[in-house]
């Protein structure tokens, strides 16, 4: 039986407010045109976006949030084994977690992310502090949101923005997304480069 519950009104108006006016709107900061998330507004639509919450007591620590977001990469992989595609996605709010344990979500993302990417997902750490950056403007803290949350996704064709640096993690996309390269003309000539230099990494080669 897995830990999580349905959002409370609270949360799915905080939550949708969010979504709505930030990410699927495009930001002058972001550093590319489009939505924050161009995936949010299809995704919604064809109802592949679920938001759960689950209660974080008071002495909850990183090894529980750990614990939590392995069992919600279990539960979206059951949610969604029917029908996958790359829109699918899970918010997972953590509810009662105060402002000075949001730095759990970025220490438990950075220690989950090599099991997720070797499954074929992605994580995404987000609260009202979070650090990471956009990926196309470094200044840009791009994950910042209401609620404090994780999200688990399908590896997506984009992830190469985040992929490419390491060679297991660009193995693993290769293996995903390496046969869409073979015609680099139809690609993004920025996620060519990209490719380029993860098979460099890959190859045992130096981008320096």
């Amino acid at each position: 039986m897995h830990p999580f519950l349905p959002l409370t009104a609270e949360q799915e108006a905080a939550l949708s407010g969010w979504l709505t006016g930030y990410v699927t709107a495009p930001h002058p900061e972001l550093g590319r045109d489009g939505p924050v998330c161009p995936f949010v507004a299809p995704a919604r639509r064809s109802g592949v976006l679920h938001g759960v919450r689950c209660r974080w007591l008071p002495g909850d620590g990183a090894p529980r949030m750990t614990a939590l977001i392995r069992t919600a990469m279990d539960a979206f992989e059951e949610r969604y084994a029917d029908r996958p595609t790359s829109l699918d996605s899970l918010i997972v709010v953590f509810d009662g977690l105060r402002p000075h344990q949001w730095h759990l979500i970025d220490d438990v993302y950075e220690e989950v992310k090599d099991e997720a990417v070797s499954r074929g997902l992605m994580l995404g750490q987000m609260h009202p502090e979070c650090d990471a950056r956009a990926a196309r403007n470094p200044a840009f803290p791009a994950n910042r949101s209401p609620l404090p949350q994780m999200v688990v996704r399908r590896m997506a064709f984009h992830d190469i923005l985040f992929l490419h640096h390491r060679p297991d993690w660009f193995t693993t996309y290769q293996e995903h997304y390496g046969h869409l390269y073979r015609s680099p003309d139809r690609v993004d000539p920025h996620y060519v480069r990209l490719f380029d230099s993860g098979a460099l990494v890959a190859a045992g080669g130096s981008l320096v």
